[in-house]
C-alpha cells in the first residue's frame, strides 16, 4: 500500500490491484512449486544419506531460480532494447 500512495502519478486502485495480486499469484506458485521441487528431490535422491532435508532443497533451487531468472530477464530485456532501438 506504501508503494501505490509514494508513486506518482498515481494508478487506479483497480489496476493497481491487478497488478500487486499478480505478482502475489506470482510469488506463491512459485513458492509451492519450490516446495514440490524440494519434496520430490529429498526422497528422490535419498537426502538421508546426504545428510540434507527439504530445507536444503529448497534453498538451493531458490538461490538457481533467482539466478537464472534474473539474468534471463536482464539478457531478454537488452535484446528488446536494441530491437527498440533499430525500429
Amino acid at each position: 500500500f506504501a508503494k501505490r500512495y509514494m508513486e506518482s502519478p498515481r494508478r487506479p486502485f483497480v489496476v493497481w490491484g491487478f497488478d500487486a495480486s499478480k505478482q502475489a499469484v506470482a510469488g506463491m506458485t512459485v513458492h509451492i512449486l519450490n516446495i514440490g521441487i524440494a519434496e520430490y528431490l529429498t526422497h528422490a535422491v535419498g537426502a538421508a544419506a546426504l545428510k540434507s532435508d527439504e530445507c536444503d532443497f529448497y534453498f538451493v533451487n531458490f538461490v538457481i531460480d533467482i539466478f537464472v531468472g534474473v539474468t534471463a530477464t536482464y539478457l531478454l530485456l537488452a535484446i528488446v532494447g536494441v530491437f527498440a532501438e533499430k525500429f
